[in-house]
């Protein structure tokens, strides 16, 4: 199985929040044209909507079908768009077994619960999460909290070096995904 790199975003929270909340509302109250126009959707995909017996209907089955892989990557990219920024992306597609492995890191339990936090896809709105992908997200405090204790390892592979200072320079939340980019 190969591994993909993982990248960090910039979370903002309020239009992540504001983004969930249309989402949401528009899917409850099956109002297919607000949610066409919220995620851009033209041509097939926007009748992939009008179509459906009910607006939600086509976000139930799994995001590899191959006919709802466009209606999530739209819904992915508008979310993105309105939320999140790049900020790093690692060099190592071993940086996740790292998380996951590293001694320095197991043998401390605060250590494990922010490296845990940061690929917890269940932290993640649903929206954003692909099936089989990576992905997690930690609170400002989390990611401060992480990237000292990063710093501190004895001897860390350079990939966690790495982790730790770009958890270090960006700001707020942080966004950990490995298939976004």
């Amino acid at each position: 199985m190969s591994r993909t790199q993982l990248s960090l975003y910039r979370v903002d929270r309020e239009a992540l929040q504001s983004f969930d909340a249309q989402l949401r509302d528009f899917l409850t109250k099956d109002d297919r044209a607000s949610l066409v126009r919220l995620l851009d959707l033209h041509g097939d995909l926007s009748g992939r909507i009008e179509r459906a017996a009910s607006a939600v209907d086509a976000f139930l089955v799994p995001d590899t079908h191959l006919s709802s892989t466009p209606l999530f990557a739209a819904l992915r990219r508008v979310a993105k768009q309105r939320a999140l920024a790049l900020a790093w992306t690692s060099d190592s597609p071993a940086l996740e077994g790292r998380l996951q492995a590293f001694d320095g890191i197991r043998e401390d339990l605060d250590l494990t619960r922010l490296a845990d936090a940061l690929l917890d896809r269940r932290r993640v709105p649903w929206f954003l999460r692909r099936d089989g992908g990576t992905c997690g997200l930690v609170s400002s405090q989390e990611r401060i909290a992480l990237a000292a204790g990063l710093e501190t390892l004895d001897d860390p592979p350079p990939e966690l070096l790495a982790l730790g200072n770009a958890l270090e320079e960006l700001e707020g939340e942080a966004l950990c995904h490995d298939t976004l980019s």
